[in-house]
């Protein structure tokens, strides 16, 4: 299974989420056709709620997004050269609804029939390995679903057929061998030489049965024949490494640059532009001329630079602090100048709403760069304003030791308007965390000028408005049942765990990341061992054949309190959505999933998420 996703990475545009429901006047559109949408919602903000639509074709890597505004309904036309849609609601002030995950979807049809690579997309869609901001949660039963829904009407399609017969390797429900001889069957097929998507994935399957001299002239042809595509890009992105100077390096790169400034992840590789130099004071220097070989220059960029000048060691030992403040101090004034030039960096499946979000992270990120660089200058008046100004920017992306610095700057200098809007703030977005409050309560304890009785409504308000989306986002479709093994070989019954409340912690004795998550289980066991309605387990999955040593280690390494079961069996993942590490899951007493979280979370964030749960379902 981990060749699908090894592990859960923190989502980059993480937004505050409101809940409603699209109701569709027709659910399986044909081309040229116009689909009425109706938003249904409890929320007051109707008025700036936007529908974006991800429309999916043939021959895109990508899909297209788009936005329209939603007074309560809307009509999106159907193009002809949409196969598959995904939806989701955003509103101006940044919130989202994707359906708990789920989003919303429509498989698009011609005469009465799905067109080619529509289910196949709404399979894709499922695995949990698109775009950051429409990626759903991964559903095996539904790729399962969708993937066969395209080969019954679509038999010959060679990427569902790959994607189908990975799917069910990865699930272990055929064997090594004859999913090799599959592959080879349908590599010996007709495919299109000049769909890219083929190719790619012929290359990744003839990479998988370790053909891999196939795969490069495969795709060194494809290449040769079609210099404008995503794999000629990548190559030429991979053919730096091999250049032979600075000067070289930095041509081709600018070079690429200048073809690919709007494509997605392109933001890393302008970083490497700033990272080249940072190597020395006499290519900073040189930095300012190279920029010139950059026809457009993103604003984040700049901020960049500023950072490298106050952070990067080695270039703050060859500067004098004057030079690294003035140095800074012009790249994050251009900047904040060039902040709407960003809508040309705009990747094709990123809205413009969406767009405009990262926009205002951006200029917030700016603003903390600011922040930072009047520290280093003993400004802390002039620090205040702009980390007043990044939160304004982009309140709901600040975490809570931001909001606990400005606050202190703000008690500092007697600012208690700025004090009850930064409060104001901090519970409006959900930043407030354990720590946060306690030192918010402390500082309205200390200032006569602050009314107690309405912090208190916030936090009371807050924490009522915190378990009402807890609620709102619990599922009840499938149940956790079967058995699993223990470390000395004997099985254990999921379904007599019925009855308590469970928290599961599904991770695996090889996986680094699940480390960070040991020893706050270890923390919730100790809280709940003497409570007879809620149990902590973990299970470990995706073990070799030395499943049980590699376990028992593991446990005796980290000092695991808390029941660590085996399953090798694959159906815990199948049954629980695993697609990576780590995943945990909220299992009511009836034996239901009601909420499963992917990816790390901090210490205090894991521990507030499972008591709320365990308080709302015990």
């Amino acid at each position: 299974m981990n060749k699908i996703l090894l592990s859960l990475l923190f989502v980059v545009l993480t937004l505050p989420s409101q809940a409603g429901n699209l109701v569709f006047s027709n659910g399986k559109p044909e081309i040229g056709a116009r689909v009425n949408i109706t938003y249904k919602t409890d929320s007051s903000v109707l008025d700036s709620n936007y529908l974006i639509v991800y429309h999916f074709r043939d021959n895109q890597k990508f899909p297209t997004a788009e936005a329209t505004l939603l007074n309560g309904s809307a009509r999106i036309f159907i193009d002809s050269r949409d196969n598959f849609m995904l939806l989701k609601i955003i509103n101006k002030y940044g919130i989202v609804d994707d359906n708990n995950g789920r989003y919303w979807d429509l498989v698009i049809y011609n005469e009465g029939k799905a067109i080619k690579n529509g289910y196949l997309n709404k399979a894709i869609s499922y695995l949990g390995s698109t775009g950051e901001n429409y990626t759903r949660v991964p559903n095996y039963d539904s790729i399962k679903v969708a993937l066969e829904d395209e080969l019954k009407l679509y038999p010959d399609n060679f990427r569902a057929k790959l994607a189908y017969e990975t799917l069910k390797l990865d699930f272990k429900l055929v064997k090594y061998d004859e999913y090799s001889n599959k592959l080879r069957e349908f590599l010996n097929t007709k495919i299109d030489i000049d769909d890219e998507l083929s190719i790619s994935a012929a290359i990744k399957a003839l990479n998988s049965l370790n053909e891999q001299d196939k795969a490069n002239e495969l795709e060194q042809k494809f290449i040769k024949e079609h210099p404008k595509s995503d794999m000629a890009k990548d190559q030429k992105l991979e053919d730096l490494a091999n250049v032979n100077s600075f000067d070289e390096f930095i041509d081709k790169l600018s070079v690429y640059l200048n073809d690919n400034y709007n494509n997605r992840e392109i933001e890393t590789v302008y970083n490497s532009f700033v990272f080249a130099h940072s190597q020395s004071k006499e290519l900073m220097i040189k930095l300012n001329q190279n920029l010139n070989k950059l026809k457009s220059i993103p604003a984040y960029l700049y901020n960049e630079i500023a950072l490298t000048y106050i952070d990067d060691e080695d270039i703050k030992a060859e500067f004098t602090q004057k030079e690294i403040i003035d140095n800074s101090n012009m790249y994050l004034n251009i900047g904040l100048t060039k902040l709407d030039s960003l809508y040309e960096f705009k990747p094709i499946d990123v809205s413009f709403n969406e767009w405009g979000v990262y926009i205002s992270k951006t200029k917030s990120d700016l603003y903390l760069t600011q922040y930072k660089l009047n520290l280093l200058s003993n400004d802390s008046i002039n620090a205040f304003v702009s980390v007043v100004k990044a939160i304004d920017a982009a309140p709901y992306q600040m975490n809570s030791a931001l909001y606990t610095e400005a606050l202190e700057l703000a008690n500092k200098y007697k600012k208690t308007n700025s004090i009850k809007s930064l409060i104001e703030l901090a519970y409006k977005n959900n930043i407030v965390d354990n720590d946060l409050e306690k030192y918010i309560l402390k500082l309205i304890s200390e200032n006569n000028n602050i009314d107690i009785s309405y912090i208190n409504e916030l936090i009371k308000s807050n924490k009522k408005n915190k378990i009402d989306k807890l609620k709102n986002s619990l599922t009840k479709e499938t149940q956790l049942s079967g058995f699993v093994q223990n470390t000395d070989g004997t099985f254990a019954d999921l379904d007599k765990l019925k009855g308590k409340v469970k928290v599961v912690f599904i991770g695996s004795s090889w996986c680094d990341v699940c480390t960070e998550v040991y020893p706050i289980f270890n923390q919730l066991h100790s809280l709940y061992k003497d409570n007879s309605k809620v149990s902590i387990i973990g299970i470990s999955i995706w073990e070799d054949e030395k499943a049980k040593e590699s376990v028992k280690d593991m446990i005796t390494d980290f000092n695991i309190e808390y029941p660590n079961y085996i399953d090798n069996t694959d159906l815990i993942p199948r049954k629980l959505n695993v697609f990576g590490f780590p995943t945990i899951v909220i299992v009511d007493k009836d034996n239901y999933i009601r909420y499963t979280i992917r990816g790390y979370k901090n210490r205090e964030e894991l521990l507030d998420l499972v008591n709320d749960f365990v308080r709302i379902l015990e």
